[in-house]
């Protein structure tokens, strides 16, 4: 035997163990990328009924004059925020996000907000449509953005997948 196959042979040896770590470190690579996707799009979720309550509180703020509901609005927007932070970052995408909370903030917050004598808004009126406006667009924000940072794969990758 030469030392080139007796150097094959202990390297045979090992290969079931070798293969396996590999095995073991993509299937465990694989479950935390899912983890991870999935706490993500709970926490979008999340965000979105949120997002849905806010928007109808602002809007009943404006229609019943409830002014019990002016803090609430304050304080959900600033929890929104909060957890919309904790989005990953992907450039662009992030400050879009941002921008469409920051007028969705505004919609809501806009206007007479706090005000003590202001008028009672009927369903129709420009402010509530932008209420509305505002929270479409950043529903669509927010699944853009999760759209991009959890893109599916193309090509080869995606076949294999399948």
């Amino acid at each position: 035997m030469t030392a080139f196959s007796v150097l094959l042979g202990e390297l045979l040896r090992f290969a079931p163990l070798l293969l396996t770590v590999i095995g073991w470190w993509l299937v465990n690579r694989q479950s935390n990328k899912r983890e991870t996707r999935k706490e993500h799009r709970a926490l979008a979720d999340a965000a979105k009924r949120e997002i849905l309550r806010i928007a109808d509180d602002a809007a009943s703020y404006f229609m019943d004059t409830m002014s019990s509901l002016s803090s609430k609005i304050t304080w959900s927007l600033e929890v929104l925020e909060i957890e919309l932070e904790r989005m990953p970052n992907v450039g662009e995408s992030h400050k879009a996000l941002f921008d469409a909370l920051a007028n969705f903030a505004d919609a809501c917050t806009g206007g007479e907000f706090e005000q003590k004598n202001r008028a009672r808004l009927d369903h129709a009126s420009a402010e509530i449509r932008a209420i509305y406006l505002t929270r479409n667009r950043l529903l669509s924000a927010i699944d853009r953005h999760f759209d991009l940072v959890y893109a599916a794969p193309s090509g080869w990758l995606a076949k294999a997948q399948q």
